[in-house]
C-alpha cells in the first residue's frame, strides 16, 4: 500500500487544542453532575494552608519559651557572677 501524501495529519498545537477541550467538557461535565458547590470548595481551607497555620502557631509558642529560657539564664549567670565577685 502506498501511503497517501494528500492526507493531512492535524499538528500537535492542533491535537493538543482537543485534548485541552475535552479534559475542559469532562470537567465542566463534572461540576454539573456534582452536588458540591464549587465556591465552597474553593472557600475552604486547604490542607497545606491548615498545615501553614499550625506550623506558624507553634513557632510562636517555641518563641515564647525561648525569651522565657533566656531571661531566666541571663539572671543565673547574672547570680553566678555575682556570687564568685565578678560583678
Amino acid at each position: 500500500m502506498v501511503p497517501n501524501k494528500n492526507i493531512i495529519k492535524p499538528s500537535k498545537v492542533q491535537r493538543a487544542e482537543r485534548r485541552l477541550e475535552r479534559a475542559i467538557t469532562n470537567l465542566e461535565g463534572m461540576m454539573v453532575n456534582s452536588e458540591v458547590n464549587v465556591s465552597e470548595i474553593l472557600l475552604q481551607p486547604s490542607q497545606a494552608e491548615i498545615k501553614i497555620k499550625d506550623l506558624i502557631d507553634k513557632n510562636s509558642a517555641l518563641k515564647e519559651v525561648n525569651n522565657i529560657v533566656h531571661s531566666r539564664l541571663e539572671a543565673v549567670i547574672k547570680r553566678l557572677k555575682s556570687a564568685l565577685g565578678n560583678v
